[in-house]
Order: C-alpha cells, then sequence, then structure tokens
C-alpha cells in the first residue's frame, strides 16, 4: 500500500495564505528528478508550464518557495527541505507535516 504525502490529511492552515519567493530558473531545475521515499514510494518534482510541481501517488500540487531550499504547498501542511552535496546537486528531501519530518526521500 502507498501513503500519499500528507498522513493526517488536514487542510493547510498557515501555507495557505503564503506566496512565496520566485526562484530563478536554474534553481528550480535544481530539484527536478524523481526521489524514493520509503513510504510514499515514487515523488517526482517537475514543471509544468513555468510552474514548479510535486507529483506522489495521486497527489499533483503547485509547489512554493520559500528559502531557496525550502518549498512547500498550499493544500495541506507540508513543507520540503532539501539538502544538497558539497557541489550544490540536490540530494534528498525531507518531508515535514504540521512542523514535524515524517519522511526523508532521496
Amino acid at each position: 500500500m502507498s501513503h500519499v504525502l500528507s498522513y493526517d490529511h488536514q487542510k493547510a492552515s498557515a501555507s495557505s495564505s503564503k506566496s512565496g519567493i520566485g526562484l530563478s530558473e536554474t534553481l528550480a531545475k535544481s530539484f527536478f528528478g524523481t526521489y524514493k521515499a520509503p513510504n510514499t514510494g515514487m515523488v517526482t518534482i517537475y514543471s509544468k508550464e513555468n510552474i514548479l510541481r510535486i507529483k506522489a501517488g495521486k497527489m499533483d500540487a503547485k509547489l512554493f518557495a520559500e528559502p531557496e531550499t525550502i518549498l512547500f504547498i498550499k493544500e495541506a501542511p507540508l513543507r520540503f527541505d532539501f539538502e544538497k552535496d558539497s557541489k550544490g546537486k540536490v540530494v534528498k528531501f525531507i518531508v515535514f507535516e504540521n512542523a514535524k519530518a515524517v519522511e526523508e526521500a532521496l
């Protein structure tokens, strides 16, 4: 059985009113890829019509940026903290739900 990234399926509260910051095309592309999360399965970060998106199972949502390595969605209280290696390549992200780390995707 696979999970959708939100485990308690609550609507977003604080995130729904945030607007996010703009990202350069180069920075946005650095997040692109398919990551494997132990509970959720395959998670894809991609762009559609110049909008950064996340797809995990049935969830397909628009991503917004806070600082340059933190993305969030407005539909649920989810935040994605991306980590880069010493060369600046994204190697994984940690999923936070309601400010609690719930999963890591490599």
